[in-house]
């Protein structure tokens, strides 16, 4: 019996020792549990009363104001170059469509192209104005693209170039320049979506620059789905590249994956580099992705902090409300719940309309694409354009395209993604490859900026 109440003793001893040790931890966890349930609370409270309406008194929650207000943009207006049109020498023949080959029956100066599994068919059709158009209509798609071709053209780097043409389309379309080399290989380069008309006839403009060892270039207007694409009027017009007073590089980082801070952050401090990282807003906390206080440490190291929308959505297929509220959702939850000063914008796949575009310079100081190009003293802050790093992009691409912009004193962006030598995503970066493109930038003396401070350098040095 003596044993028994012995053995009682014990046990209950042990159980007061386990409860004393255990409880703190066990308190803890609940504590942590209902401080993730009462930020959630906040945050979601926060993003559905969020608004990026520039008078908008909203923007007194927010930690840092609205940037619309700082004295760099009040002072520099935006100006959207697409506004302005093209004039001067056209170097596109025919662009009427008037002159036909007898032969091939085709407009002179002009051929066709249909690639991969769809059934595109070309006719000229009327256009504006009593003009006329080039027409391509695909009923069957599934892969591939069908377009008119301007005839190649003698180039050289570093020319600049302003492009623009009529349209009226059904479907999502895409500009495009075809870089040639001298080896016979070449380089496609989108220049920018096209979005939907309807039967309306709209007006593209754009402009960008012959890039390093390029010897001819062709111009065309793609559509890479079902739908119908009539165009005319096309305008290539060559003018004097817009410099700036020197070459700078930017490195963007996507999404706010984690192993950018486990491998790279660790390169960035070795080389005295800092970077622009867009975050998602709604993923933090996520194992694949950097939690709150990796990203405070960034910030607090010298980097700059960007929003990439809340959930990584598509802003060419979303409505315009839930366009809205991410916009503002995101930059509310990073800059006012986060307390990192958020100024610029990148969306997700670099896709966005024409309405989301107006939105957001309501809500950021700007907004940077995918679409390939250097950056001359003549951007669109609302359009920015990159250099797209992916897992096969190769060490002398970056270093080639870094002597580019240094040369000819243009702003490169490149756009990484994840860091991570073992990702099978076509869009990661490998660690070794990453430290060859910042030992390159340093070795060749080129700045190194911010997108923040990129911005502030260069507009006040634009030429329109």
């Amino acid at each position: 019996m003596r044993r028994k109440l012995g053995n009682i003793a014990l046990y209950a001893l042990a159980i007061l020792f386990l409860g004393y040790h255990l409880f703190p931890i066990g308190a803890g966890i609940s504590s942590k549990v209902a401080d993730q349930t009462s930020a959630k609370t906040t945050i979601k409270s926060l993003t559905d009363s969020a608004q990026c309406v520039a008078s908008d008194s909203a923007y007194d929650r927010l930690t840092y104001g609205n940037p619309l207000t700082d004295p760099l943009y009040t002072t520099l207006p935006y100006k959207d170059p697409a506004q302005l049109p093209v004039s001067g020498t056209n170097l596109v023949k025919n662009t009427g469509f008037k002159t036909i080959d007898p032969e091939t029956k085709l407009p002179t100066s002009w051929d066709t192209s249909q690639v991969g599994n769809n059934n595109g068919k070309f006719s000229l059709t009327a256009g504006p104005l009593g003009t006329t158009a080039a027409r391509v209509e695909v009923t069957q798609y599934k892969d591939g693209d069908a377009k008119w071709v301007t005839e190649a053209m003698p180039v050289k780097p570093g020319e600049f170039y302003r492009f623009e043409t009529q349209y009226r389309t059904s479907a999502y379309t895409y500009a495009l320049v075809d870089f040639s080399y001298a080896d016979g290989s070449h380089n496609y380069v989108i220049l920018q979506p096209v979005h939907p008309s309807g039967s309306s006839w709209q007006t593209y403009r754009t402009s960008f620059v012959v890039p390093a060892n390029v010897v001819t270039m062709s111009v065309s207007q793609v559509i890479d789905q079902a739908g119908i694409l009539d165009s005319t009027g096309y305008k290539l017009v060559k003018e004097p590249l817009p410099k700036f007073n020197r070459g700078l590089v930017s490195l963007n980082f996507d999404d706010g994956w984690r192993s950018i801070y486990e491998n790279g952050l660790p390169l960035f401090e070795k080389y005295d580099i800092k970077t622009t990282q867009y975050i998602i807003s709604g993923v933090l906390d996520q194992p694949a992705y950097m939690t709150p206080k990796m990203i405070d440490e960034f910030e607090a190291k010298g980097h700059e902090i960007g929003s990439h929308t809340m959930q990584h959505e598509d802003l060419a297929t979303t409505n315009d409300e839930n366009a809205k509220k991410t916009l503002a959702g995101s930059r509310a939850t990073l800059s006012h719940f986060y307390d990192w000063r958020v100024r610029n914008f990148a969306p997700p796949y670099g896709h966005y309309s024409d309405s989301v575009k107006n939105y957001v310079q309501q809500c950021y100081e700007s907004m940077r694409g995918t679409e390939t190009g250097f950056n001359t003293a003549e951007y669109d802050r609302y359009d920015l354009k990159v250099m797209n790093i992916e897992l096969t992009t190769k060490p002398e691409e970056v270093a080639t395209a870094v002597r580019f912009a240094r040369d000819h004193k243009l702003w490169l962006v490149l756009v990484y993604h994840e860091v991570d030598s073992k990702s099978e995503s076509a869009y990661a970066a490998n660690l070794a490859d990453l430290e060859k493109h910042i030992k390159t930038i340093k070795d060749e003396q080129v700045q190194v900026v911010t997108m923040a401070e990129g911005l502030a350098e260069t507009l006040p040095q634009l030429k329109r």
